[in-house]
């Protein structure tokens, strides 16, 4: 049996004799691989000088059981800036009892293919690919992706194996709330606080005094009752009167007949001043916006859960959203959180210097930081790739700006005042300002929130007697119209 390399004498055999041997041959990978073992044995003998031969032949059948396991990990498990390097380990086993050829693993995410190998059964292969985090990474907060490895076996038959990987962006979550949460009596915070029960707890840590030196307005630890009553405030923004005012005497001229403040400035500080307690983090928020088509702009997405000791918020569920921040109120660039509160209260206590940004723009800051955040979010530095939502757009409004915003000015043309009239279809936060031709921004008339269907009549008088074709904006979270008036 030349296959074994056996040669063995039965010696003389009778007629009728039977001569029988036992041999154990032991499968070797290439049996296995070749899917066979296949051989001839010959059997010799002599009678009266001549040779008698015959021969018979056996084929066994391997049972081939190609196999190829994957197993994928990431180093560290989580991520929280742009640069920091994840180390993926890719480890591909043969799991099967035939060799693969061209064994490769194929990992889209990171258009990365891996040099091809052979492995025999029970081989592994083991590398590494390092991957920056970029700042796509940051906004989608987590990098999902799966890993393909891919072997052929010896019949050219293709077997393959998939594992993936999912880390997290360790991003901080913000939280604040409106002036229009903070003056619903009926509102409940994550679920567990209602709207007096939280405003209370905040308070606890002590009077919440705006302003600066001789005009300030002060909240006392007792008084959670107070700022439902007079927020949501509206009106244009306004330094305080002199005096130290609060619950209990109100500034005069700046509240409303239904007892709101009418001073979109104070309402949107003490909103602010709130939200600090509520999110000691938020005095840490420093952050350089992104500067877009002329405008500084973040984005922020819902997370899927309040902040702690009330929620365990860790992943961005909602849509992403855009907001725009005046550039006159950043602080070396910076949205800053700290300096912007710092700054309404200077202008609240009429303490800013020269060259300081305007009121509304101060009040327009301060909004837009008590929004992004609401009800706890996550920011981002790039615009998202999907599509995103504008600031506060309502997905149940249909309707265009000009069906829902109503604005009338009377008379026009003027000579040194008209009045300007608005009134919205819905309850809402209005801001109406004033632009020269050539896109400088002159005067904020209104910010504030409004009641659906109630007009609002504001004077404008042209100080500086520009006389020339003005444009009165007016912005809604449904949109925006304008309206040409002319000094003369």
């Amino acid at each position: 049996d030349p296959l074994f390399e056996l040669t063995f004498d039965a010696g003389t055999m009778a007629p009728g004799d039977v001569s029988e041997f036992t041999y154990e041959y032991t499968i070797t990978q290439a049996d296995l691989d070749a899917g066979y073992v296949y051989n001839t044995a010959t059997a010799t003998g002599w009678f009266e000088g001549e040779e008698v031969t015959d021969t018979d032949d056996e084929t066994i059948e391997a049972i081939q059981d190609p196999a190829i396991a994957l197993d994928k990990s990431a180093d560290p498990q989580t991520y929280s800036y742009v640069g920091q390097e994840i180390t993926y380990t890719f480890i591909v086993e043969n799991t099967g009892n035939v060799t693969l050829t061209d064994v490769m693993v194929d990992d889209p995410l990171f258009g990365y293919e891996s040099y091809k190998v052979t492995l025999a059964p029970g081989e592994d292969y083991e590398f590494e690919y390092i991957y920056e985090i970029t700042q796509a990474d940051i906004t989608a907060g987590k990098i999902e992706n799966t890993a393909t490895a891919t072997g052929y076996d010896p019949n050219g038959e293709k077997v393959e194996d998939e594992d993936d990987e999912t880390i997290y962006a360790e991003l901080e979550l913000f939280c604040t709330l409106t002036q229009g949460f903070y003056g619903n009596k009926g509102g409940i915070y994550c679920e567990s606080l209602t709207t007096y029960d939280l405003i209370d707890i905040l308070l606890a840590e002590g009077d919440l005094v705006l302003g600066r030196e001789d005009r300030t307005f002060t909240i006392g630890e007792t008084e959670a009752q107070c700022v439902i009553d007079i927020l949501p405030g509206g009106g244009r923004p306004q330094i305080l009167p002199e005096g130290d005012y609060g619950c209990g005497d109100l500034p005069p001229g700046q509240v409303h007949s239904s007892g709101r403040l009418n001073n979109a400035l104070l309402a949107q500080t003490i909103t602010l001043g709130l939200n600090l307690r509520l999110d000691p983090d938020l005095t840490g928020l420093a952050f350089e916006p992104v500067y877009v088509d002329g405008e500084y702009k973040f984005w922020t997405s819902k997370a899927d859960d309040c902040k702690p000791p009330y929620g365990g918020g860790d992943e961005p569920v909602g849509d992403w959203k855009e907001f725009v921040i005046p550039g006159s109120v950043l602080n070396d660039g910076l949205v800053d959180v700290m300096y912007l509160y710092d700054l309404a209260n200077d202008a609240l206590g009429d303490l800013l210097p020269e060259f300081a940004p305007s009121l509304g723009d101060i009040n327009e800051g301060i909004s837009v930081i008590n929004d992004a955040f609401d009800e706890c979010a996550f920011l981002s530095l790039e615009e998202p790739e999907e599509e995103f939502e504008e600031k506060h757009e309502p997905g149940f409004i249909t309707e265009g700006p000009e069906s829902i915003i109503d604005l009338k000015i009377a008379p026009n043309p003027f000579r040194n005042h008209t009045k300007v009239t608005f009134s919205v279809k819905y309850d809402t936060r209005v801001i109406v300002e004033v632009y020269n031709m050539q896109g400088m921004k002159i005067e904020t008339l209104f910010d504030g929130y409004v009641r659906a269907d109630q007009v609002y009549p504001i004077t404008f008088t042209d100080k500086e007697r520009v006389r020339q074709p003005l444009n009165v904006v007016i912005r809604t979270q449904y949109g925006r119209i304008v309206k040409q008036m002319l000094a003369f």
